[in-house]
């Protein structure tokens, strides 16, 4: 009996451990795709806008942003911030999926100052939000070449994340991700330059 319930749970440890290298094997494979597709959609979006036109203090009558296709994906715009070298498409929706590899719109626009923005704690996308400095420029470019810059005014961090916490009307625009190590939601909270 004893030999029969060793070798049944022998069994079960390496499917287990089976199991958690074919799901490690996939979130490698999933992530690995992703970057390549931004790499790709980045080198689109940055031939698109050879002349960016800055925003001013404008009012947008219409807060709809524009959305483009590439290959088979929505976009709204691409996120930069230059001192982090980093550049990263902005997807027309935000997921909030365990392994997606998106950074997506959460709610509202640039346009009207209400632009919330989620992405994956993974390099190259959100693992800069538990470490950029107050004073940071970030950018986003809308489809149709418009650049609106901000600053970073604070970050906030919170257990949960509801529409309230993360729209919370005090700032121009939100990037947020979820911290991978301490299961925390990380908010960076921006102000438009030159509103």
């Amino acid at each position: 009996m004893k030999r029969k319930l060793t070798s049944l749970l022998l069994a079960l440890g390496a499917m287990l451990i089976l199991c958690s290298v074919v799901l490690l094997a996939t979130y490698q494979i999933r992530m690995h795709r992703a970057a390549q597709r931004n790499e790709a959609a980045t080198a689109q979006m940055l031939t698109l806008f050879a002349a960016r036109i800055p925003a001013g203090g404008e009012d947008f009558f219409d807060t709809n942003m524009p959305v483009l296709e590439i290959d088979g994906t929505d976009y709204v715009g691409l996120l930069e911030i230059p001192a982090l070298g980093a550049a990263i498409p902005v997807t027309d929706q935000w997921s909030s999926g365990f392994l997606s590899a998106s950074t997506g719109r959460f709610c509202g626009s640039a346009y009207d100052n209400t632009l919330v923005i989620g992405g994956p704690d993974h390099s190259g996308q959100f693992d800069f939000c538990d470490k950029i400095e107050l004073g940071t420029v970030v950018s986003v470019t809308d489809m149709a070449g418009t650049q609106f810059s901000y600053t970073v005014a604070c970050v906030d961090r919170s257990s949960r994340a509801g529409h309230d916490w993360l729209a919370d009307g005090k700032h121009d625009l939100t990037l947020f991700c979820r911290g991978a190590f301490s299961f925390e939601y990380i908010a960076v909270r921006c102000d438009r330059i030159g509103k």
